[in-house]
């Protein structure tokens, strides 16, 4: 995330709308060169309350510097680009990619649809189980006769040779990595309150943090009733999401940046709440849902402008109208926990409450916030979260790594 420098914001429009679209091209971004990149974008967010800021968004496996290197090794337009920041000129590749190193924002808060599965393994699976459709078209007659067993056996060795390497989603290490925090709060807090409890013969280890986190709630409702209420918008067609997101879309992006609320309370609970999501994404929300959408590819959340504002980025599946019509339907208190942090949301009771409940003020809050992306690149435009991860466990079924009986994964493909 960089600073616009006021006086190359003219060279920065033209450089953006000299490239594709997509970033493509020799003196472009070239992000399709970059082969761990899964998604990315560049989006200029301009708000009456801030700075222009140049925000350079990509979902990639691997290490960040070795990311960084091979960036901005291969991309022919990232030193024009980061020219036009506040900041002193690069003039090489690792000039560049030290710039970029300097300027990350680790997110507060994400999500990943395919956890584990590498660009590469993605693409690799597509192909594999296109070949295996036309195969079964080719053969559809022999194999009619045959058991759903026998079709199974059949498909696993005349296509388990060309499997891709199936690198596990997550080793042992990982797991435990992901787990501990998350259970040492859920568990081992608690556990060592009531040892304390008995240990001691006394109820005080555990009312102590009772006390607490009942003085901190009533703190935060008093805090959340006195918060500014946003009149509600009039009804009416979004005639802006219809021309953005054509119906039968495979894929879209959404950014926005909304100032957050200010004061001590609001911070703590942004804290604690921001935490939270994001260990339910490493730990839940492990097979291909946030909460109960299965749509989105990566989603994250990140504080930004020295702490005064939120940013989010989606890359998600469908159109505009049936994104936000999953967060309403199927994540509204994780949505709400989040953004009724941001100055303007919908009202939220009890944090998680009310706010995009709310459908007409939520979609409004929505677009108010929301700004359109420069660029836009997908490695994988044609494919939505849950075919990715539908390829994945028929790619695991025929190399032999799936406990599905085969009635069940053969319906899959």
């Amino acid at each position: 995330m960089f600073k616009v420098s006021p006086g190359r914001r003219a060279e920065l429009n033209r450089l953006l709308a000299s490239w594709e679209p997509d970033g493509a091209g020799p003196d472009a971004l070239g992000f399709g060169a970059v082969e761990t990149l899964h998604f990315a974008s560049v989006t200029i967010f301009e708000r009456e309350f801030l700075d222009p800021l140049l925000a350079i968004e990509c979902n990639f496996d691997g290490k960040l510097d070795t990311f960084l290197a091979d960036f901005a090794a291969k991309a022919g337009g990232l030193i024009a680009l980061l020219n036009c920041r506040l900041g002193p000129a690069v003039r090489t590749p690792r000039e560049a990619a030290e710039a970029l190193r300097a300027a990350v924002v680790r997110p507060s808060a994400r999500h990943i649809g395919a956890l584990g599965l590498s660009r590469k393994e993605i693409l690799a699976s597509e192909a594999l189980v296109g070949a295996v459709r036309e195969h079964l078209c080719a053969h559809q007659t022999d194999l009619s006769q045959l058991d759903a067993p026998a079709v199974a056996a059949t498909l696993q060795q005349a296509f388990k040779a060309s499997c891709p390497p199936l690198a596990p989603r997550r080793t042992l290490p990982e797991t435990i990595a992901a787990i501990m925090p998350l259970a040492v709060v859920a568990v081992g807090i608690p556990a060592v309150l009531l040892w304390a409890c008995f240990a001691f013969e006394s109820p005080w280890p555990l009312a102590g943090p009772l006390l607490a986190i009942a003085v901190a709630a009533a703190v935060f409702l008093w805090s959340e009733r006195r918060e500014p209420v946003r009149e509600r918008p009039e009804a009416g067609d979004d005639l802006g999401a219809r021309k953005e997101n054509p119906p039968g879309a495979a894929q879209n992006h959404f950014s926005s940046l909304a100032p957050l609320k200010t004061g001590p309370v609001r911070w703590a609970s942004r804290l604690v709440f921001m935490w939270l999501l994001d260990q339910l994404a490493r730990v839940v929300f492990t097979k291909g849902k946030l909460g109960e959408i299965p749509s989105i590819h990566f989603a994250h959340w990140a504080v930004v402008d020295q702490g005064s504002s939120l940013v989010f980025f989606s890359n998600y599946g469908g159109t505009w109208e049936s994104y936000l019509d999953d967060f309403i339907q199927k994540a509204a208190n994780g949505l709400t926990g989040v953004w009724s942090h941001c100055q303007g949301f919908p009202a939220s009771r009890w944090l998680v409450g009310g706010g995009a409940r709310d459908e007409r003020a939520f979609k409004q809050y929505a677009r108010d916030t929301q700004a359109a992306e420069a660029l836009w690149f997908s490695a994988y435009p044609t494919l939505t979260a849950r075919r990715i991860n539908n390829n994945r466990a028929i790619v695991e079924a025929l190399a032999g790594q799936s406990r599905e009986p085969p009635a069940r994964w053969l319906a899959r493909i």
